[in-house]
């Protein structure tokens, strides 16, 4: 089996926790693969997984997702958004902090409560302040927007 034949199953097919846990290995390792594949692409069931596909990339292999990946934390009991909070929380502070603001900007826009409230505890637990944010007034919004 090929890994496009292995990606497919993983993505649409309820497996075997073990299956899928050697599939994770696999198609982290494949880099043909677009990062994009694994950003809750299949049904919430295979989303941990994709998560762990991901995590296992890891920084810099999965740079061209990042911004993606906040939105992740859209919703905390989302399968693999754990995952995803604590990878994103090694992120380089320039980095971390330019991909947080971003994600600001558009929970704001998208006046998403939810999304905000979970931004806003992001921000305490990894020491993010307004005063490293280019527009101060998102981390205010954040913080007084928050449920």
């Amino acid at each position: 089996m090929d890994n496009n034949e292995i990606y497919n199953q993983f993505i649409n097919e309820t497996l075997p926790v073990d299956e899928m846990k050697k599939y994770v290995n696999i198609l982290s390792e494949d880099e043909s693969l677009a990062n994009e594949k694994f950003i809750q692409v299949g049904d919430k069931g295979t989303w941990y997984y994709e998560a762990l596909v991901l995590t296992k990339r890891g920084y810099p292999k999965i740079i061209d997702v990042i911004p993606k990946l906040f939105v992740w934390l859209e919703d905390m009991n989302w399968p693999g958004a754990e995952e995803i909070w604590k990878m994103l929380s090694t992120l380089p502070r320039d980095v971390l902090i330019e991909n947080f603001e971003q994600a600001i900007g558009k929970a704001v826009e998208e006046n998403d409560y939810g999304w905000m409230y979970w931004l806003y505890a992001f921000a305490k637990e990894n020491n993010i302040k307004a005063t490293d944010l280019k527009n101060k007034t998102l981390y205010s919004t954040i913080k007084e927007k928050r449920l």
